[in-house]
């Protein structure tokens, strides 16, 4: 069902956060635009969450025998940033390791930023979860969050980056880049508006509605008086619905301001037994509606779109993914063509 739910949006790759806004008042550089070749400039306008800034260059790896290694063959050839939103880094390690913090440095600049992840947003330790971009690396639960002006010029950044754990040791650095664009982007009015998924399109087994449910069964039977999950073959042995799950819908709000929002609502049916008396069972139903807030761009030349999925700088880690989305776009549909299609209705 999460490769169902995952596929209705097409937000695949999925990337870790943890963040905690900066309480000191940034400068006001809202009537100035930001050149991102301006290093003092753009170090001035950008905000790096939960971060001091600190003048000289990046700590020094620390070597040794069990080297902190960042994986750079893991990072994409570039990672987006949309003004006004958010630009995010993750950190991919070499091995699995609860890391401490990160140094970032924009590439010529005279400082660096230490991110400090001892103490994220909810009490959250920065845990390892399972890397999206490597099988052979670890992306950390902690991302370098970096919150960009709305009147920053489109253009390519870069950035030095450098983790460090609780036992002082300081990976080497590696450098990253950031493409950063105009939320909406050209052509984006074709995709404004309200759309409801209509259905999807497995590779294997076709096009299915987006409302399909789907569920398992199992074997209950009475046990020492109460019922239990029991073999098939056991004597007094019931098949039972033990599990249901299903999309009630899915639906995209997209902004004229580059925003929007993926509303997914979604069901659970699951066998209770625990307490039962033989001969009764029940069911606990569920209905749920979760809310993904994201920035976008329409590139109306290659027929692709950008999501940002920043849950407005959520501290939820599930909140954050990018993915760039082949699109169609003809006759009031919108067709998702990733290797699990989307077909959309705008109302």
């Amino acid at each position: 069902m999460k490769t169902l739910l995952l596929a209705a949006m097409g937000a695949t790759l999925c990337l870790a956060a943890c963040t905690s806004k900066k309480s000191d008042v940034q400068p006001d550089n809202s009537q100035v635009e930001i050149d991102p070749k301006n290093t003092a400039q753009l170090q001035g306008a950008i905000k790096v969450y939960h971060s001091s800034l600190v003048k000289g260059e990046l700590p020094a790896s620390t070597g040794g025998a069990t080297p902190l290694e960042l994986t750079l063959e893991a990072y994409p050839e570039s990672l987006p940033g949309l003004a006004g939103r958010y630009a995010m880094i993750p950190l991919i390690t070499a091995e699995p390791i609860a890391l401490k913090g990160a140094y970032v440095k924009i590439a010529g600049s005279d400082s660096y930023f230490n991110v400090d992840f001892t103490k994220p947003k909810y009490n959250r330790q920065s845990n390892k979860i399972s890397n999206v971009f490597s099988r052979n690396a670890y992306a950390n639960d902690s991302l370098i969050v970096i919150k960009l002006p709305a009147n920053i010029k489109p253009d390519t950044i870069q950035m030095d980056v450098a983790a460090y754990s609780d036992n002082n040791r300081v990976s080497r650095s590696i450098r990253v880049k950031i493409v950063i664009q105009k939320p909406g982007g050209e052509g984006g009015s074709l995709m404004m508006g309200t759309w409801d998924a209509v259905r999807y399109k497995d590779p294997v087994t076709g096009w299915h509605p987006i409302t399909e449910v789907t569920g398992d069964s199992a074997y209950i039977g009475c046990v020492n008086g109460v019922l239990s999950y029991v073999a098939p073959d056991a004597p007094d042995a019931v098949k039972v619905l033990d599990h249901e799950e299903g999309i009630l819908g899915s639906q995209l709000l997209i902004n004229v301001d580059g925003t929007g929002t993926w509303v997914l609502r979604r069901k659970e049916k699951n066998l209770v037994l625990k307490n039962m008396p033989c001969g009764t069972w029940a069911h606990d139903e569920a209905t749920m509606v979760d809310n993904y807030v994201f920035g976008w761009v329409y590139n109306k030349a290659a027929k692709t779109a950008l999501f940002l999925f920043d849950n407005n700088g959520s501290s939820d880690r599930l909140a954050w993914s990018i993915d760039i989305i082949p699109v169609e776009i003809a006759n009031g549909k919108m067709l998702f063509n990733k290797e699990t299609q989307t077909e959309w209705s705008k109302q």
